[in-house]
């Protein structure tokens, strides 16, 4: 065991030997899967990618994605320990998610004699892992459970087991607070040696907290793993831009190990991530590098809930009288019986309107607003998008937007057809149909978990871009206001 027990003490930052002697050796566990958890200070919240479920299996259904697979390694102590771990996340619905996580850790060392002296013998550790996650939830409550297969061999002995973690997520998008209970289950078992030990896997308690402030993340969490001290890990995430985001953070804050500094940054492009993680270490630094790949679209979006409408309705039930309740069903009879009159008579033709074009008014630059081209979200929600842009374009009172209707009977007169005008040539033949100056196009998409919009303002006379501009947000409260200062930037413009 004196082997075990040199190599235990490398991989568990100064051990003693007289604990290496009772301790089977599967620290790699508690490694972070992650790079981008690994750059935040190992703090698991705060993120989305389905490596982060080996830390909490309530962040999978998160993912914001239908399908994600990730592959990362890293290399510690200059190439004698080396990582590989392999991810892959499935989303059917907004509130269910499942994936699998595979890690393997070697590492190898030179044996030393009684005196401390290297030898001509290395000693080698195998670790493996395989992990089933489920997850489900609302948005607001999430819950996940790991089933998980472990294992090491060190030199000839081994010892292996089965174990379950747990955990759950409550919040929203902008402010969340998790936790998880990991490697719960039965004993492993080591064979070799003159005395077997049984024991069971390391049990750790991760509970932590996070928040997103439009391109600012910002989140904490504490590890209490059983047998050791328990530490803090912080860290800060920014994106730059919708392809780049950097990280910042320090881990191991008051555990046995000292604190460590970690820094990470990730690019991304047409759905492939490149991340990449250090963090210093007293053998050394630590570098971690993943490749992931987003594909099969962006994962059904969770129903909105509105809280002003169900706060009404909460406080009406409240406050609503018995003869409030007997007059509003009352009421309700007689609107179902005037529906069915209403059915059973012939339908009247819709009286014609008077068909004319949008003239300008003065101090205006009369403009139409395309329906936004949708990019990985559904027709009707860039269309939503698209009426938000000209109910807020509306309100700067700067110019004279087409209302959508007017500009659809007018198009079906000339029987121009609306749909596949995605170029700004025939943007600019609709414009010249609608007998504006100023016509706008664009696109609406949804990249990871961040919505985008990009809009083109062209002047209908010379074909040329006056405008360009996006707007972005992370939950649609905040796209909202983002499409009212972009409003407002347009108007300014062709004030």
């Amino acid at each position: 065991m004196r082997r075990t027990a040199v190599l235990a003490a490398v991989l568990l930052l100064g051990a003693r030997e007289g604990e290496a002697k009772t301790r089977v050796g599967l620290a790699p566990l508690s490694i972070p899967m992650s790079v981008r958890q690994m750059g935040m200070g190992e703090m698991g919240m705060g993120g989305t990618d389905v490596l982060r479920s080996w830390a909490n299996p309530a962040l999978l259904v998160d993912q914001t994605t239908k399908g994600e697979a990730a592959l990362g390694g890293h290399s510690l102590f200059a190439g004698e320990s080396t990582t590989a771990n392999v991810g892959l996340g499935w989303k059917p619905a907004h509130w269910l998610a499942a994936g699998v996580l595979v890690g393997y850790n070697t590492l190898s060392v030179p044996e030393v004699d009684a005196t401390g002296a290297e030898t001509a013998k290395s000693l080698g550790q195998d670790t493996y892992s395989v992990g089933i996650v489920g997850a489900a939830g609302t948005g607001l409550l999430n819950v996940g459970l790991a089933i998980k297969m472990a294992g090491e061999s060190v030199d000839g002995e081994s010892a292996g087991g089965i174990a379950l973690d747990a955990g759950l997520t409550l919040g929203t998008p902008t402010f969340r607070i998790g936790a998880s209970l990991r490697n719960m289950g039965p004993s492993v078992w080591e064979s070799g040696g003159t005395e077997p030990v049984k024991e069971a896997m390391p049990l750790e308690v991760r509970t932590g907290m996070a928040a997103q402030i439009w391109k600012l993340g910002v989140g904490a969490e504490l590890a209490a793993p059983s047998g050791r001290q328990a530490s803090l890990g912080a860290g800060v995430e920014y994106w730059l831009t919708s392809h780049l985001g950097l990280r910042a953070g320090a881990a191991g804050i008051g555990g046995d190990g000292g604190m460590r500094i970690t820094a990470g940054l990730t690019g991304v492009y047409r759905g492939i991530n490149l991340d990449y993680a250090l963090g210093t270490h007293e053998l050394g630094i630590s570098n971690r590098v993943a490749v992931s790949y987003a594909f099969w679209g962006p994962a059904q979006a969770r129903p909105a809930i509105d809280w002003k409408a169900l706060r009404f309705k909460l406080n009406y039930s409240v406050e609503k009288s018995p003869e409030d309740s007997a007059k509003a069903e009352e009421a309700a009879a007689k609107t179902e019986t005037t529906a069915e009159k209403a059915a059973e008579e012939p339908a009247r033709k819709p009286e014609p309107v008077e068909s004319s074009r949008e003239k300008p008014v003065a101090g205006g630059i009369n403009l139409a607003v395309l329906d936004l081209t949708p990019q990985g979200v559904s027709a009707s929600d860039a269309s939503v998008i698209t009426d938000m842009i000209r109910g807020a374009l509306v309100k700067t009172g700067a110019v004279n937007v087409v209302e959508k209707q007017n500009m659809d009977k007018i198009l079906a007169e000339q029987a121009f057809q609306q749909t596949g005008c995605t170029t700004e040539e025939c943007a600019i033949k609709m414009g010249k149909l609608l007998n504006v100056q100023r016509i706008m196009v664009g696109s609406f998409g949804k990249l990871l978990d961040k919505y985008m919009v990009n809009v083109r303002v062209v002047n209908v006379e010379t074909g040329k871009v006056v405008y360009a501009d996006s707007a972005g947000g992370r939950t649609t409260e905040n796209l909202e206001d983002q499409l009212t200062s972009l409003a407002e930037r347009v108007a300014r413009k062709l004030r």
